[in-house]
């Protein structure tokens, strides 16, 4: 477990080394929790998801984000975070129906993926050693301090700190990997249901 750990956090700080103690903080928290925190019903899924590709694309709106596109390819890159799950990141080109099955995806994945807060405590810990080991004192001791607080708060969720939100503007959902695997399958189940029952519910409802 520990070796897994450290090469996920390696490889996040090589390709994102703006990162700040809180972006840590939430790859780990992502990793034991996935996205409980913050599933909200899927309409209200499908409708954010929307309205934030249509600012992450650059569009006038969710009005103008097309029903369909062809083919059955996941649009955007996934990025594993371990413990079985992953973030989907909305770059590529999506439509209304790929988001609606990400957004259910990202509402079964909150149903059935619980962690456990004594691992939770237990990657912190591997954190503030690969950051003894890694980066400079100061830097870890800020880290330290920093994750300690949010321990003594009940490790609550956290957003991704505002350098990184500049620097990388993070636009993604974390689902389980065997969805994102399962994709072209998935979609086509979607499009099947929807043809016969508009809104296709029973799709991992």
């Amino acid at each position: 477990m520990r070796q897994e750990l450290e090469r996920l956090l390696d490889t996040h700080r090589a390709q994102r080394p703006e990162m700040q103690p809180q972006d840590y903080y939430k790859l780990l928290y992502q990793r034991e929790f996935g996205c409980g925190h913050t599933a909200p019903a899927p309409e209200t899924a499908e409708r954010h998801l929307m309205e934030e590709y249509a600012r992450a694309a650059g569009l006038p709106g969710a009005d103008a984000v097309p029903e369909h596109v062809k083919g059955a390819a996941l649009p955007g890159c996934v990025e594993d975070i371990g413990n079985g799950l992953c973030r989907i990141y909305l770059n590529g080109a999506w439509s209304r129906e790929v988001l609606r099955l990400l957004g259910r995806v990202f509402c079964a994945t909150a149903r059935e993926h619980k962690g456990e807060t004594a691992c939770f405590a237990a990657a912190l810990d591997g954190l503030a050693h690969w950051a003894d080991a890694v980066l400079p004192p100061r830097d870890a001791q800020t880290l330290r301090r920093q994750t300690g607080t949010l321990r003594a708060a009940g490790c609550p969720a956290v957003h991704h700190s505002a350098a990184y939100r500049e620097q990388y503007a993070p636009h993604y959902r974390v689902v389980r990997r065997c969805y994102a695997d399962a994709w072209p399958a998935l979609l086509l189940a979607q499009r099947v249901l929807e043809s016969v029952s508009p809104g296709g519910h029973a799709l991992l409802a």
